[in-house]
């Protein structure tokens, strides 16, 4: 670090994922998005009573010492609720089955909720096996006299330890786009693709967190709730991941909370680097501009709005902050280090339990089923029927990778397939104890391999249906 040379900075700590976490669980709904990277955030007015969002604490309102606390409350108030007292603790790894209860089948369903039909009480029309040891299931409707009751739905179930997830970007470019078909020409030994999470249609960025590799793209550290994957033990698990970074110079520490993030972190300093792809972001009054280790130029808020050469890394962080007060003490010429980390915990365990760092990291919207029970919200948007996928998890470890589908288009959008809430007993219905929802919409496609590394076949629609270009998408390959 070195000694300071006057222009003394108050060292600014970081919160960690746990608190991120923490803060994210009492507000657990208050971003939830459902269905296509088209539509609007739903109303969350209008949810059930137990979806609503509670209001969700400052962490300057928290003491570090009192975060470990908030967890151990909310552990304990979240197994009370979800937990009978006959489940045992398993082990806390990113290798470990989901939690779960008995499931809530046959209780009613939740007033104003649009269920899901009857279909998976019918044979599959189909059934076949895919390399590694994956198998395919397949349910449709057939031609009816309204083209909204038909439906189609391809559950693919990967037994654990299998298939080993990853996720597929169309370049290090966050606003870059691809079909999910064309991201996955290349990865001859991927068997299983289906297109990943929600982005924001204006600036074609990822709503969520994405890492691929060791180095985050995009993250904050409040706890976002994503899929973290595991290369190395073939698993993938739902978390909440945070991130932890610092920027240091000799005028002190400055905790970096979030990384090209579509609003500026009131945690820490919020950085952008080349991979933001959009013409603008968010800025505060000044703009400090790193590369190659030194302060390079700061800039006032119009210009640090600008996206980064490459190379460079802008950080900025909002009016009135101390965080802001704090770049204020760096010159063209500094020397700085930027250091990040992604910490995780498991959401599908009541404890919490922290995470080993995890190899790619996808950020998804709703939690559609956890630990049995279906979560998923029934405002007027989440009602209609829609294409949808997700990734669940059964009770002994196994993924499924799911999708439904219909044919009826209007307006040239296309609806039928299922509600939110009828999606998630869909799911329920599969063996899913955990389950979170992708995007949905025109973006589903849900692709497989039927022989290592042939030909791509779609199964939620015709291979004749052009594909969406996504932001993402998530691939199970053979060793």
């Amino acid at each position: 670090m070195g000694s300071n040379t006057g222009r003394n900075v108050r060292r600014c700590t970081a919160p960690t994922v746990a608190a991120g976490a923490a803060m994210a669980m009492i507000g657990a709904y208050a971003t939830a998005t459902m269905g296509s990277s088209e539509a609007s955030v739903p109303d969350l007015g209008t949810l059930p009573g137990e979806h609503r969002a509670l209001p969700l604490l400052g962490l300057d309102d928290i003491e570090p010492y009192e975060v470990g606390e908030l967890l151990a409350g909310l552990s304990e108030r979240t197994a009370a609720r979800f937990l009978p007292e006959d489940v045992a603790a398993p082990v806390p790894t990113a290798a470990a089955a989901p939690q779960v209860r008995n499931p809530d089948k046959g209780r009613d369903v939740p007033a104003g909720c649009r269920p899901a039909t009857k279909l998976l009480r019918q044979d599959p029309v189909k059934r076949f096996n895919l390399p590694g040891g994956a198998s395919v299931r397949i349910w449709d409707t057939g031609s009816k006299s309204n083209p909204m009751h038909e439906t189609r739905l391809v559950a693919v179930r990967i037994p654990k330890g299998t298939l080993a997830p990853s996720v597929l970007t169309p370049s290090s470019a966050l606003g870059a786009l691809a079909t999910p078909a064309s991201m996955a020409a290349g990865e001859k030994k991927a068997v299983v693709v289906i297109n990943g999470g929600v982005y924001d249609t204006s600036t074609k960025i990822p709503t969520g967190a994405v890492q691929v590799g060791s180095k985050p793209r995009k993250a904050d550290s409040l706890g976002t709730r994503a899929i973290a994957i595991y290369d190395g033990l073939k698993s993938a698990v739902v978390a909440r991941t945070g991130l932890t970074g610092v920027l240091a110079s000799d005028s002190g520490e400055i905790p970096i909370a979030a990384i090209n993030w579509e609003q500026l972190s009131k945690q820490g300093i919020t950085a952008y680097t080349r991979s933001w792809n959009a013409k603008k972001h968010p800025a505060g009054p000044r703009t400090v501009v790193v590369r190659g280790g030194k302060v390079r130029a700061v800039l006032s808020k119009a210009a640090g709005m600008r996206r980064p050469a490459s190379g460079e890394t802008f950080l900025t962080a909002p009016r009135g902050t101390r965080f802001a007060k704090a770049l204020q003490a760096l010159r063209v010429g500094d020397k700085v280090s930027l250091s990040t980390a992604v910490e995780s915990v498991r959401e599908d365990f009541a404890e919490r339990p922290a995470l080993e760092a995890p190899s790619a990291v996808l950020g998804v919207s709703a939690a559609l089923v956890r630990y049995g029970h279906v979560t998923a919200p029934c405002s007027a948007r989440d009602n209609q029927l829609r294409p949808r996928s997700a990734l669940a998890w059964t009770a002994d470890g196994d993924m499924l990778v799911v999708a439904v589908a219909g044919r009826a288009i209007s307006g040239g959008t296309r609806f039928g397939g299922a509600s939110a809430y009828g999606w998630g007993q869909y799911l329920q219905q599969l063996g899913a104890v955990s389950a979170v929802n992708l995007d949905g919409g025109g973006s589903t496609a849900l692709l497989v391999r039927r022989s290592a590394g042939g030909k791509l076949e779609r199964l939620d629609r015709s291979d004749k249906d052009a594909q969406r270009p996504v932001a993402n998408a998530l691939a199970f390959r053979t060793d």
